[in-house]
């Protein structure tokens, strides 16, 4: 941020903006920001939180009002999405899909209230709450998020006239989910204090290097504080990117507790020294940081995390590429236990995918600070090096929905099968299209309702093929003696894809199509859904696409459909079906409509 003439004297701008974007964003609250001693503004700063974690802040700001951490996310387009994730389109389709900000807004004000209370100015005065809020910037935002995902977002005050932005919500505390209150919330004495603690707390600019790499963007915090996985770049070679795993050494810890984070790290790197495959992330080397040990790897910066990728391709994903994904991870997971590693806590955010030049999704698994040896396996010497948690432990809420039942036992049994029961339940993701439950409980009620204790994608999902639901039904099953082996599963992938790929039997007729028979228009026959006076009705797919085909009955009943589909073709009401694409067959006549109502 330049030092403009017009920035108010009680705004501390720590560091200049790097991005116009962000510039123009803070410019637009400092235009109407209150010049009253009782108001303070601090922008573009980080601090080191007890934690050891390391925090960006894109503006605070402390008030009679509140006080107010504000992340500001500038991207244009249509903005939908909930509590969870959001995602991004611009008008041209392209998407951007990242966790709620929210989230992350929220842990920075919990640890900045944390480290301000520890210093001398306010140890007589209780430290004021800091509300998170979002600033979504853009001028021409859509704004379409879910209503328990657009609590605490503001937009610009001049988006739409006469309604509250983020002046209002910062200054009178009106946004969503923001309590509004007549009452002055922070008084003049915690409001001093406050900016002093702010002076004395160490905030500093944005610039932190690990060896030879600046830090860019936080790509991941785990749960329980241990590490932060930080994107970089080379500080000479600036095209040089790295992922950084940053692990954290809490000041607040003891030094025995401080040592098991430093192993941890040493536990991984190990760990994958000795994993050299292309769906695995590489580890290049160690490294060491003020806040403690890092692993430094091998990254492309586009990659995304699985549960990211399929919420962005969700719908141009077909069966045969859905199950591309899913081979490539069972795969990579068969080549860690030959070499005696288990994984532990497979999930979508243990799982990049990005894309080879020719296009194709490509999977890279990581987060192996879970992993532990086979019974008849070392770790490189570090066989007295063992996990201080349960691997359900060291992962997030949505992560446990992949974990196999013993991960969540006392003694967490490191065997084979809690990876095999990942992989079932990632399968169950990748064709159910949708998580296998939403938490831990959740999926554990789930199994206890199952008939066959186990995840089913029949109950979901129609038109998925038997042999992958029952992949998942062997793989993902509640006791691990009953479980498929990990041998077995891609054996099975590969009878899988033998059947998908298998030359489909072509009728001409769609009169005498049976069930996975092809028909000449590309689609191909589910079943059967009907037979009415002058048509057939067929339940086709291709792809992932699924239609239903309507058929005269007779040619002579050909004319009457033509008729029909004309008609319908003209019509767009909700309550009336929607026709596709006619087809002349050999020799009927033929249409089809959207999966829903139909009559014949």
């Amino acid at each position: 941020m330049s030092q403009s003439p017009r920035i108010p004297a009680n705004w501390i701008a720590v560091t200049d903006s790097r991005f116009p974007w962000e510039d123009e964003a803070l410019r637009f609250i400092w235009d109407k920001f209150p010049a009253g001693s009782d108001y303070h503004a601090w922008s573009n700063f980080e601090f080191i939180a007890s934690d050891g974690s390391i925090n960006e802040v894109d503006l605070l700001v402390a008030s009679p009002r509140g006080v107010f951490l504000v992340e500001i996310k500038s991207r244009p387009g249509c903005l939908t999405g909930d509590q969870s994730l959001w995602s991004w389109t611009t008008p041209e389709g392209r998407r951007h899909t990242e966790d709620n900000p929210l989230l992350l807004a929220n842990r920075k004000s919990k640890r900045l209230k944390s480290l301000l209370a520890s210093q001398q100015a306010l140890k007589k005065i209780r430290p004021p709450f800091i509300q998170p809020l979002v600033f979504c910037s853009a001028e021409n935002l859509d704004l379409r998020l879910a209503e328990d995902g657009s609590n605490l977002v503001a937009l610009r005050d001049d988006r739409f006239p006469g309604k509250p932005g983020i002046r209002a919500a910062l200054f009178e505390r009106e946004c969503p989910g923001l309590q509004r209150v007549s009452e002055r919330l922070v008084d003049a004495p915690t409001l001093k204090a406050f900016a002093q603690a702010m002076a004395d707390a160490g905030v500093r600019r944005k610039k932190r290097r690990v060896a030879d790499f600046e830090l860019d963007a936080l790509r991941y915090e785990s749960p329980a504080d241990l590490f932060q996985d930080w994107v970089a770049h080379h500080t000479t070679d600036t095209a040089t990117r790295r992922l950084i795993r940053i692990y954290l050494r809490d000041s607040r810890k003891q030094d025995a507790e401080r040592r098991a984070i430093a192993d941890m790290a040493l536990r991984e790197y190990r760990v994958l020294e000795r994993l050299t495959h292309p769906n695995i992330l590489k580890a290049l080397n160690p490294a060491e940081c003020e806040v403690g040990p890092a692993i430094i790897f091998g990254f492309d910066p586009t990659a995304q995390r699985l549960d990211h990728f399929l919420a962005e391709n969700a719908a141009t994903l077909d069966v045969t590429q859905r199950f591309e994904l899913l081979r490539q991870i069972a795969e990579a997971v068969r080549y860690a236990h030959d070499k005696k590693v288990i994984h532990r806590s497979l999930s979508p955010h243990s799982i990049f995918v990005l894309r080879t030049r020719e296009g194709r999704p490509k999977v890279q698994i990581y987060n192996w600070q879970t992993a532990t040896k086979l019974p008849d396996g070392s770790f490189c010497g570090l066989t007295h090096l063992t996990l201080t948690q349960h691997g359900a432990e060291l992962v997030d809420d949505p992560t446990r929905a992949y974990l196999a039942p013993e991960s969540f036992a006392a003694d967490d049994a490191a065997a084979a099968p809690v990876d095999v029961f990942s992989l079932g339940a990632l399968a169950y993701l990748l064709f159910g299209k949708e998580p296998p439950a939403s938490d831990a409980a959740d999926l554990l009620q789930k199994l206890r309702d199952s008939p066959t204790r186990s995840l089913d994608l029949r109950q979901i999902a129609d038109g998925v093929p038997d042999s992958i639901a029952d992949l998942v039904r062997l793989s993902a099953r509640t006791s691990p003696a009953e479980r498929c082996g990990v041998e077995d599963f891609v054996e099975q992938l590969d009878l899988i894809l033998e059947e998908l790929t298998r030359p489909a039997n072509q009728v001409a007729d769609p009169r005498e199509a049976d069930k996975g028979d092809a028909l000449s228009n590309g689609s191909v026959v589910e079943r059967q859904l009907g037979r009415g006076a002058s048509s057939i009705a067929l339940l086709v797919n291709k792809g992932d696409e699924r239609r239903v085909l309507k058929v005269a009955r007779d040619p002579g009943f050909n004319q009457r459909l033509r008729a029909e589909f004309d008609v319908l073709k003209k019509l767009n009401f909700p309550n009336i079906v929607r026709v596709h694409e006619a087809f002349e067959f050999t020799p009927v006549f033929g249409f089809t409509v959207e999966l829903g109502l139909f009559g014949f």
